[in-house]
């Protein structure tokens, strides 16, 4: 799975208030983290090629994680299940025979303001602010 990250901007304030709220911020936290995973999961949904065989399409398998935490830091990761990932690999590098079609790094640029947009309103909204 290619991996890449958000930075939201003006994020400070909001993590301090998070860090005081304890547990119910986090539960808010985490809720926000998944409705921006799921804004980038619609968009590589419309980005991603299909075929015409008959078999589990790469845009019908793109989930979003539960909210993990790496070194303290929550992110949910968005893409193909393993179902499909290797499938999606050939797609986004490309091969000896076909061309990249970067789907993924796409819709992370395509998605990346609303997201953060998302990500910042759910916070608000769950804090109070």
């Amino acid at each position: 799975m290619v991996k890449t990250s958000l930075e939201v901007d003006g994020m400070e304030e909001i993590r301090k208030r998070i860090i005081e709220l304890g547990r119910k911020g986090s539960r808010i936290q985490n809720a926000a983290i998944k409705q921006g995973g799921k804004i980038l999961a619609d968009t590589m949904y419309k980005e991603v090629s299909i075929s015409d065989i008959n078999h589990t399409h790469i845009r019908d398998d793109i989930v979003v994680s539960e909210v993990k935490r790496i070194k303290g830091i929550p992110h949910v990761q968005v893409g193909p299940s393993k179902e499909t990932a290797w499938r999606a690999h050939f797609l986004e590098f490309g091969t000896i025979y076909m061309p990249p079609d970067p789907f993924m790094l796409r819709s992370v640029r395509l998605s990346k303001d609303n997201v953060q947009a998302k990500l910042k309103s759910e916070l608000k909204k769950g804090l109070g602010l």
